[in-house]
């Protein structure tokens, strides 16, 4: 029944957004009884937590998913970048409306932004360990600083692709982020 709550309250945050539902919508649409809901969770914000934390593991499995497939040993820095944007994006895209409720309310409520930050770092760090090998071709001068610049440029273009993917070609969008990466992190020959 657990599950059926925390499911239905996704469905409704996704479908409506988080302050259009109500405990009793919840209830109804997982099928149980309020009294059920409340022996469960203590309230509205409870059961969101589960969501976010159930969201979270579905996008890093995702975003994982699409990393394996796509990321062996063998492939080029290019080629790794491109995986990991593809992958960024699947994700970004993956129950669109409800990723951008969990952004919009991690801007208000500190638990619910703890829990959304700590995915995200889990997400970059997969991506750090990833570009490790690299190294020889990577100049930065401050690579904390660098994942956090490239971190925020990426998803603020992605962000913004979701708002607009039907009036841009994402491919294009993709791969111009590729390059534009690909120019800040590679070092030039010295001539």
């Amino acid at each position: 029944k657990k599950l059926r709550i925390v499911q239905s309250a996704r469905e409704l945050i996704n479908k409506k957004g988080y302050d259009a539902i109500t405990t009793s919508s919840i209830a109804q649409r997982a099928g149980v009884s309020i009294g059920t809901l409340y022996a469960y969770f203590s309230d509205k914000k409870d059961i969101l937590m589960e969501v976010v934390a159930a969201f979270n593991d579905d996008i890093y499995n995702h975003f994982q998913s699409g990393i394996s497939e796509n990321t062996a040993d063998n492939l080029s820095l290019e080629e790794t970048i491109d995986a990991v944007l593809h992958a960024l994006w699947h994700a970004h895209i993956h129950e669109k409306r409800l990723h951008n409720e969990i952004v919009i309310l991690s801007m208000r409520d500190p638990e619910v932004d703890a829990a959304f930050s700590a995915n995200e770092k889990r997400l970059y760090e997969t991506i750090r360990e990833l570009l490790i090998r690299f190294n020889d071709r990577i100049e930065v001068n401050n690579p904390a600083a660098a994942m956090f610049v490239l971190k925020f440029a990426v998803d603020g273009v992605l962000n913004r692709l979701l708002d607009c993917e039907n009036k841009m070609d994402v491919e294009a969008v993709l791969r111009e982020m590729s390059s534009m990466i690909l120019k800040y992190l590679i070092k030039t020959p010295k001539r």
